[in-house]
């Protein structure tokens, strides 16, 4: 304020250190970077303030009213110098496992820094097989990448340096050159200008050596050079949303909030606008600081503001191989009587409510939270068709036996209501089955002989224009099953149980509708085929596959996948051959795929955006 020219001093009850602190705290540069470890820090200080005095937050125009610029640029110099130069990134870990790809894309933002490390051996290797497997590796990753996040920097960083020719980290090294000139191909073919690499000097990756540390301070370097140039790092946002973001990690000792819950934190930071707080949730999201999937109203419900439990959680329903820590869980199992569920988890993909409860209600009542997101983002879906038993060449087994069902022994010990308590018992614990696609193992869903005698339609989705990420043939199945468990239930168990493997399926949408899908990674494809007889209903087929993969590609995949839809002729003069569905669509031979009760639509069709049951009764 100005007085008779004179320049007012700050009131004098801001002058004690712990008012000074919270003073300074609104003026300093209120950028995002301020979003990292650097407040936790301060988290007592910060708890202390908000739940004593809850000091009002000052808007720049406020500053501007209240205090002189000399003196908010003196502030704001002093406390420059010390934090300019110092960046804090936080780092979640997700499991690196294959079977744990399909989970990334829930935590993948255009917001990240990514580092794409592979084996320098590999585009080496005089085993050609090695070098496609490590190109296709590559390839997959910087296309998972661009689906996220388009302008997000990505790093290429080649590991075992020290077995190239006398380990030589220089760019006149013939084996760093050649895997130069290899990735320029492939990042050109792949992506031509749309992939935002960050360069090495001339080189387009990253050469390193653990056992020496040689090229790590490259790396390092190259990735601060990187957050600090960065837009994403020196955005500004208001102050009162870095105030409720820190009571939303800090105040609530809760992993997740509802939206209730954070409006009354943003009411009391002074956000008063629902979009406000969509902006505020949304970026925090793509800074990875909290997670907040927004695909429909129930995903925008939940706040996760601690990713790292999330992740945490899922990975527990997955098997992690000889993981250490994992054999402690083992042992775990073991005690609680929990291992024979955990081992049907892993010969069926089919888990039980009870090993679900084990696993996530550890800390709290969380099983139901947990069930509910998998759920909605297709990672795990509802197995109405009780406990079956999976035999060979595609045969299932119910299990209803009293040996099965741990009673063969007993019977004569048992009353006949006893007996009939275990039955219903067992029979409750059918309806608190699950199915994860992402445990699904190799497994023939057929016999191959019958399968080859037979007469199919087939129609396939081709997605080699761009790629066919990983978790879109296992989110396709998790809708499958989930739909065809729905209409198992409403007509009284009249439709089959789904046969399924890790690539393969054959799904009843219909007593008699029964279809397979196959996908194939090498060529980025995914075909449906159904059977020819009088019973058979492509069309229909089709319209329901058509509808999920809009609502997984809406949910999950951040709209960016795209495909062709092509079918099979079975002329005498083009037999075999694969025909665009725009070219097919007046021709006789393709009629049954275009029926004249459904135009390729469906109800759940268009409404991609609907809440994940609603769209499942649509269909």
């Amino acid at each position: 304020e100005e007085s008779k020219g004179k320049i007012l001093k700050p009131p004098k009850k801001r002058s004690s250190k712990k008012q000074k602190d919270s003073v300074e705290e609104e003026i300093f540069p209120n950028v995002v970077r301020t979003l990292t470890t650097q407040q936790k820090k301060k988290k007592k200080l910060r708890k202390s303030n908000i739940r004593s005095s809850r000091p009002r937050l000052l808007d720049e125009e406020d500053l501007d009213r209240r205090y002189k610029d000399d003196i908010v640029s003196k502030i704001f110099v002093e406390k420059r110098a010390v934090t300019e130069d110092t960046l804090t990134f936080m780092v979640w870990d997700y499991g690196g496992q294959r079977a744990f790809y399909s989970l990334h894309h829930l935590f993948l933002t255009k917001m990240g820094i990514y580092l794409l490390v592979f084996d320098l051996g590999d585009l080496l290797s005089e085993n050609e097989r090695d070098v496609a497997e490590a190109i296709a590796y590559l390839s997959r990753w910087m296309n998972t990448i661009l689906l996220h996040g388009s302008q997000a920097p990505v790093m290429l960083v080649g590991t075992k340096l020290d077995l190239l020719q006398a380990g030589k980290y220089d760019e006149d090294n013939p084996d760093i050159l050649k895997i130069d000139k290899m990735l320029c191909e492939e990042v050109d073919a792949i992506s031509g200008n749309k992939l935002n690499l960050v360069q090495n000097g001339d080189l387009k990756f990253f050469p390193i050596d653990n056992t020496t540390k040689r090229g790590v301070s490259a790396v390092q370097t190259a990735i601060e050079l990187v957050a600090i140039d960065g837009s994403d790092v020196n955005q500004n946002v208001p102050l009162r949303w870095i105030r409720c973001f820190d009571m939303m990690i800090h105040d609530h000792h809760k992993y997740y909030l509802r939206m209730n819950e954070v409006k009354v934190m943003a009411d009391q930071c002074g956000i008063t606008s629902d979009d406000e707080i969509q902006q505020m949730l949304r970026l925090l999201h793509q800074l990875g600081v909290i997670v907040y999937l927004t695909a429909t109203a129930a995903l925008r419900d939940v706040v996760t503001v601690d990713p790292q439990w999330l992740i945490d959680n899922i990975l527990k329903v997955i098997p992690r191989g000889n993981d250490p820590e994992w054999a402690e869980t083992l042992d775990g199992l073991k005690k609680a009587d929990m291992y024979k569920d955990w081992k049907e988890l892993l010969k069926t993909a089919i888990v039980n409510r009870n090993l679900l409860e084990y696993f996530w209600d550890a800390d709290g009542n969380d099983a139901d939270f947990m069930i509910d997101l998998l759920q909605r983002a297709m990672i795990m879906c509802k197995w109405d068709f009780g406990k079956v038993h999976f035999t060979g060449g595609g045969g299932i087994q119910r299990r209803f036996t009293l040996e099965q069902l741990g009673l063969g022994k007993e019977t004569e010990e048992l009353t006949p209501e006893e007996i009939e308590t275990r039955l219903k018992e067992y029979r409750a614990e059918e309806n608190q089955l699950y199915f994860v696609p992402s445990v699904l193992g190799e497994r023939e869903i057929v016999d191959e002989e019958s399968f080859e005698s037979m007469e199919f339609s087939k129609c396939v989705f081709d997605f080699s224009n761009k790629f066919l990420p990983d978790g879109v043939f296992e989110r396709l199945l998790s809708l499958c099953v989930a739909y065809s468990g729905t209409l198992h239930a409403r007509d009284c168990n009249a439709i089959n149980v789904p046969l399924l493997g890790k690539h393969r399926a054959k799904v009843w949408f219909g007593e008699q509708l029964a279809f397979y899908l196959f996908e194939y990674k090498d060529t980025h494809e995914i075909h449906l085929l159904v059977q020819d007889d009088e019973n058979s209903n492509p069309a229909r087929c089709l319209d329901i596959l058509m509808s999920m993969l809009d609502k997984l590609n809406h949910d999950v995949m951040a709209n960016g996948l795209e495909w062709n839809i092509l079918f099979e002729s079975k002329a005498a003069e083009n037999r075999g051959e694969l025909i665009a569905k725009a070219d097919c669509e007046n021709r006789n031979e393709f009629s049954k795929w275009f029926s004249t009760n459904s135009s390729n639509t469906v109800e759940g069709q268009g409404h991609a955006d609907t809440d994940y049951h609603v769209f499942l009764e649509l269909l």
